[in-house]
């Protein structure tokens, strides 16, 4: 007689951890350390092995138990992790109750650069091993745990003469990024003869958490008293209703009944009168030609 694996357990079912992490002990410093706490800080109820696992318990039976009982499994990929023979085994085991992932249960983390083997290499993995990317990467690994950061950022940190019209979410404790933030202060500060600067990458690699942790924390409020963010990348954002907020946000008042072309004139016209720095975000949506576009001007 043979038995029928274990069913996996639905969304609705009742599950005793949010995430199970799957690592190599070489790499604990880190995930018991920072991963860990940041996961739990974001309200999360994490499995792992050192804490969780009952003293006694055959740690197979244990491995098994984490995986059926949480909703998602975080492997924690570096090379130390792929040359374990336990974590292939490990790995295995997860792997056997759905394959091809499609309950997207398992989450394969790139913590360091390694050669993915075949039956990882198909699964779309978050990226954390370059550090450029790392708040963004954050915000992937929240989000797909089902804890997304916070989108409205605390509302003292915004200078209230700043038209911030669609604030970002960023992840918790953003760091790095410090060469970036150089440059876009040197072009604000000191870059006289280039009013433009456009910003370019493809999508993901975290042009909007640079520019909006960069906004934040290294301009000068004091200096910079008009300041505009807008996303395209919002619904109902489109350039003619930049036009109008912004038009009203420089203008003090409302348009009413002026025409676009009067309008967009009128804005050119206050903008090289005046000292204001326009951030417009994903502004590729309204040119259509570039698949990754920020762009900055500055008017003094």
């Amino acid at each position: 007689m043979t038995s029928s694996p274990e069913p996996l357990l639905t969304d609705s079912a009742a599950y005793d951890y949010d995430v199970f992490i799957s690592y190599s002990t070489q790499n604990k410093g880190w995930v018991r350390g920072e991963l860990l706490t940041r996961l739990e800080a974001a309200g999360l109820k994490c499995c792992i092995d050192y804490r969780d696992f009952r003293p006694g318990a055959p740690a197979i039976a244990e491995l098994k138990r984490a995986a059926t009982t949480s909703r998602k499994t975080l492997l924690v990929l570096t090379p130390d992790y792929l040359q374990s023979k336990w974590t292939e085994f490990e790995r295995y085991l997860l792997q056997t109750r759905d394959p091809l992932n499609k309950d997207l249960r398992l989450i394969p983390l790139l913590k360091e650069p390694c050669a993915l083997p075949e039956d990882i290499s198909y699964l779309t993995y978050l990226n954390f091993a370059e550090a450029d990317d790392a708040g963004f990467a954050w915000t992937q690994l929240l989000t797909a745990l089902g804890k997304p950061p916070d989108a409205t950022p605390p509302l003292e940190e915004i200078p209230q003469n700043w038209l911030l019209a669609h604030p970002y979410g960023m992840p918790p404790h953003f760091t790095g990024r410090v060469a970036e933030r150089q440059m876009l202060s040197c072009w604000l500060m000191q870059d006289l003869q280039h009013p433009l600067l456009v910003l370019r990458a493809l999508g993901g690699f975290g042009k909007s958490a640079l520019t909006w942790q960069w906004l934040l924390q290294d301009v000068e409020p004091r200096q910079w008293q008009r300041v505009v963010w807008w996303s395209f990348y919002e619904e109902q954002a489109g350039f003619d209703n930049f036009l109008r907020k912004t038009w009203a946000y420089l203008m003090g008042q409302e348009p009413g009944e002026t025409p676009l072309r009067q309008q967009l004139e009128q804005l050119l016209g206050v903008l090289q009168r005046q000292s204001v720095l326009l951030v417009l975000d994903g502004f590729e949506r309204e040119l259509r030609a570039y698949t990754a576009l920020s762009i900055f001007m500055k008017y003094t």
